[in-house]
């Protein structure tokens, strides 16, 4: 189990070194300090992740624990996977292809420890779109994302994701009461997560863009392509139909109808938006 740090980072990866460099160099930037990072190899191979890591200086290696994952998995089977080899007092995400601003980690836990009635931190995030080209990164374009995000409750979470997996910082103390991750689900487990912990935990949002998440339109790498979107529909309408009916034996029943019914919402301003673009 690695040392214990305030803060856990948890870097999932799969063959897109070039990409897990520059997340790496974005936490080891960061002003606050005292994190320590589950580094999980999702199946990848082994020999690319251990030359980039020997490039580093050993404080910076020794603040890394790598686990390697024998096949490929979901996604948040590497999330519980990193979750259960910590023993920090708080969890965040950083995915191999996204960043943080230097400052991201010490806003958020500074917003923790004077805020103790809250259960995580959330800041708003920048949408920067990139290519890859000869192995080098190129920016397109930068914009915020959802900057009038003011507060966090489970009715607009209900309506969509409201913000990136990398603007979350969270009490561990928090899985205790609504569990870890869903391991069967291969997209949207972050989504499905956050809906369970605003329905009984207090979420700050702190007004800064302090998370950048990259996205990619077109590689001809196809490990460094963002997932697709079709997956994200089926699976978004899977965790909304059982929602429904777990709010139905519940006998929440205005609160599953809502949840479903955004998700055909979703579905209808989609098909516009297609129908206008062709």
């Amino acid at each position: 189990m690695l040392n214990k740090n305030r803060v856990c980072v948890i870097v999932r990866t799969k063959d897109r070194p070039l990409l897990l460099k520059r997340a790496l160099n974005s936490i080891f930037e960061q002003t606050y300090t005292d994190w320590g990072i589950i580094l999980i190899n999702n199946g990848g191979e082994v020999g690319p992740l251990e030359i980039l890591l020997e490039q580093y200086e050993e404080n910076m290696r020794s603040k890394i624990k790598t686990i390697h994952l024998k096949q490929p998995a979901f996604m948040e089977v590497a999330t519980n996977t990193a979750i259960k080899q910590s023993d920090s007092e708080f969890i965040t995400l950083l995915d191999d292809d996204d960043t943080w601003d230097p400052e991201f980690l010490k806003v958020c836990v500074d917003a923790l420890d004077t805020s103790g009635d809250i259960d995580g931190i959330v800041t708003h995030s920048i949408i920067i779109v990139e290519y890859i080209e000869d192995k080098k990164l190129y920016e397109v374009s930068r914009k915020n994302f959802n900057e009038r995000l003011a507060n966090i409750s489970f009715w607009k979470l209900s309506r969509k994701n409201l913000f990136t997996t990398n603007a979350f910082v969270y009490r561990r103390n928090v899985i205790r009461d609504i569990g870890l991750y869903r391991e069967d689900l291969p997209v949207l487990g972050d989504w499905e997560f956050n809906m369970r912990f605003i329905k009984s935990k207090r979420v700050k949002v702190v007004p800064q863009p302090l998370a950048y998440y990259h996205k990619r339109d077109s590689t001809k790498i196809d490990s460094y392509s963002n997932t697709n979107l079709d997956l994200h529909i089926k699976y978004d309408e899977l965790i909304r139909t059982e929602y429904l009916k777990q709010c139905i034996n519940e006998r929440e029943v205005i609160k599953g109808i809502v949840t479903f019914g955004f998700g055909k919402l979703n579905q209808i301003i989609r098909l516009i938006k297609t129908s206008f673009n062709r």
